[in-house]
Parts: structure tokens; C-alpha cells; sequence
């Protein structure tokens, strides 16, 4: 029930972020974009995964949000974190536009605007502890961590748990109870 709350808080933020100073009830009417909806779900996945301290910068570093391949979710993230803050100090956004970027992130979002295919990134990114999520057809199945789609007019996810330990990650008990499917 946390974790929906926080989500469900997290998407008012966002809506907030992105509507401009409105009220409650005019921020309801509008429905958030998927891209929007993306960009809360990258932002709470950082706060369900621990990891490793000899990972990307230290225990101490922020969470870099790479994005490639998705200059408008880049756009939705940048303003959000902007509007979060101080809440969200401990977040940082790059925008990715080369392979050897990729593993200075701990969350890689993949995006379809790039002629870079999954498995070229995930060879990239390797056993390095990225976070790697993107709404490719089949992603976790390729070896991505996270794999979001639209089902029924709602965001879902797939988690994959070898790539997840391949990393050297942990992701939540209570986020991987959410997932519609886990492999194994």
C-alpha cells in the first residue's frame, strides 16, 4: 500500500510539475501523458533498488537517470526533478547519446529514437550495476532488467531477476510484487 501511495503522489507531483501552478481539481481533469506516467515511474523504481557500494560513483553519489533514445521523457524528468526539489537532491538526469555514456547511470532508460538496438546496449552495459528499463517490445525477455508496457490503459512492468542479479542489484520485495511477470 506504500509503494501505491507514493506512486499515486509521485504522479500528482509530476502532473503538478508539468500542469504549472493550478489547482487540485484542474490537475485531475487532465489525464497524465504516458510519457509522463514513464518518467514516475523511472523516478520511484530509484527508491526500490539497492546498489552495490563499489557501483556507479559510491554509496554516497546521486542517482544518475540516463535516458537515450527519448528526448521528450528527458524533457518530462528534467522538469520534475526541478520541481521536486529538495525532495529529489539526490537525483541527477543525463541525456545518453553514445554507447560509451551508458555506464555512468544507474538507471539506463532505452528509448525507440535510437538506431541503437537493445542487445547493443545491454552488451555495453554488461554486469555493470545499471538498472536498465525500456519500453521495447520484449526487453526484459532480451536481458533488460525492466520492461514497461501499456496494458489496458495502464503502465506494467516485467522484471527480470538474472539480469537483476547479473548487476548486482536488489530490487524490493514490494516492487517485485507489483510486476505482472517476473523471470527467473
Amino acid at each position: 500500500m506504500g509503494f501505491l501511495r507514493t506512486s499515486v503522489l509521485c504522479l500528482l507531483a509530476l502532473c503538478t510539475a508539468v500542469a504549472g501552478p493550478t489547482s487540485a481539481v484542474s490537475v485531475a481533469a487532465v489525464p497524465p501523458t504516458e510519457t509522463e506516467i514513464r518518467g514516475a515511474f523511472l523516478l520511484n523504481f530509484a527508491g526500490f533498488v539497492t546498489w552495490p557500494e563499489e557501483g556507479v560513483g559510491g554509496s554516497d553519489a546521486e542517482t544518475v537517470i540516463g535516458v537515450l533514445g527519448d528526448e521528450e521523457l528527458h524533457g518530462v524528468l528534467a522538469y520534475a526533478i526541478e520541481a521536486r526539489r529538495p525532495r529529489s537532491s539526490g537525483i541527477s538526469l543525463a541525456l545518453i547519446d553514445s554507447l560509451e555514456q551508458v555506464k555512468s547511470c544507474h538507471i539506463l532508460y532505452v528509448g525507440d529514437a535510437t538506431s541503437i538496438s537493445a542487445r547493443e546496449v545491454l552488451s555495453v552495459v554488461g554486469d555493470h550495476p545499471v538498472l536498465t528499463v525500456s519500453m521495447r517490445r520484449g526487453f526484459a525477455d532480451q536481458g533488460g532488467i525492466i520492461g514497461l508496457f501499456s496494458e489496458q490503459g495502464r503502465m506494467r512492468f516485467d522484471i527480470n531477476r538474472r539480469s537483476e542479479r547479473r548487476a548486482r542489484l536488489q530490487i524490493s520485495s514490494r516492487l517485485l510484487r507489483l510486476a505482472r511477470k517476473i523471470l527467473e
